[in-house]
């Protein structure tokens, strides 16, 4: 009697701690959404003004194509996933990561990977593995964000590359860095330090490169939707898409390493007016870092929201 009441009470217990993780993980995704909502309310007025000068055309093909590169973002990280040997279905991993993601307009860039690892322990996935996972995504992002940015810049504006010098440092870094031996040693040290919080693991090979891939399509169709703005406020023409494709790459890694401002606000339109000079000057270059801004912005709302209304309906 005694056992059948313990097995009865853990199960109950159980029960409570998954409503409660469903009520946080809504919870969460309902502040982060209402402080994106209000970062676009409060760009209302330039973004209006920018969208003003584009064509119907360049903002459909701006839309889909930032679209089309949260989707190759979202590919990134389910196949970094899958590298750690923890695959997530199509419909479940999107739920997590586009709630995800809307940890990006908190202050910090902590809140996406903590969410991450929050929302697939209910999988039975650990909350290390998950981490560790991120982590990997992170960094393949970062890899290749670099080194798309210093092929396409040092064919384009090299003397923008001056201001930017460790990009051609992080590239052969990272790209040793991404070598599964080498990965796996530096996933050891990390779980040692944090005493088991980061799950120590080797991640395949085959994982790396499907991860890679994904993250390179990224870069290449966010170039897409750089470029389309940009010939709508420069000259038609004016603006190649290697530029384009490298002051977009340029500007997020920079925006993603200042960890201090939401979303990398302030040094990411830095890096684009560096980036864009000679071509498009700087009161434009900071009209083109607000109306993408604002576009993937609403991109990131509206998958994001869609995962709290999947987390609600699971509540229920």
């Amino acid at each position: 009697m005694r056992g059948t009441r313990g097995r009865r009470a853990g199960r109950g217990s159980g029960a409570r701690w998954a409503l409660l993780r469903k009520v946080g993980t809504g919870a969460f995704g309902a502040v982060a959404l209402a402080l994106l909502v209000a970062a676009v309310w409060q760009q209302r007025a330039a973004f209006s003004a920018g969208v003003a000068r584009l064509s119907w055309q360049a903002v459909v093909v701006a839309g889909l194509s930032g679209g089309a590169g949260l989707y190759a973002s979202f590919m990134t990280w389910r196949s970094a996933m899958a590298s750690v040997g923890a695959p997530l279905s199509g419909a479940h991993a999107g739920r997590v990561y586009f709630l995800s993601q809307l940890g990006k307009y908190l202050p910090g860039s902590v809140w996406p990977v903590l969410a991450q690892m929050e929302m697939t322990k209910a999988r039975g996935i650990g909350r290390s593995r998950s981490g560790a996972a991120s982590i990997l995504a992170m960094v393949v992002s970062v890899v290749t964000s670099s080194a798309v940015a210093a092929v396409a810049l040092a064919f384009t504006v090299a003397e923008s590359l001056l201001s930017y010098w460790y990009l051609f440092l992080a590239v052969p870094v990272g790209i040793a860095i991404l070598a599964p031996p080498v990965l796996g040693r530096i996933m050891g040290a990390m779980s040692r330090l944090t005493g088991g919080r980061i799950e120590a693991f080797v991640p395949t090979w085959r994982g790396i490169l499907a991860s890679t891939g994904w993250a390179l399509v990224m870069w290449f169709v966010y170039g897409l939707h750089a470029l389309a703005i940009l010939n709508s406020l420069a000259a038609p023409g004016h603006v190649s898409y290697v530029r384009a494709l490298g002051a977009f790459s340029l500007a997020w890694v920079v925006g993603f390493l200042v960890v201090i401002a939401p979303a990398g606000i302030g040094p990411r339109e830095g890096a684009l007016v560096v980036a864009l000079s000679g071509v498009l000057g700087a009161p434009d270059a900071l009209v083109f870092a607000v109306v993408s801004r604002v576009m993937l912005t609403l991109a990131d709302g509206l998958a994001g929201g869609a995962g709290v209304l999947l987390t609600r309906g699971r509540r229920r």
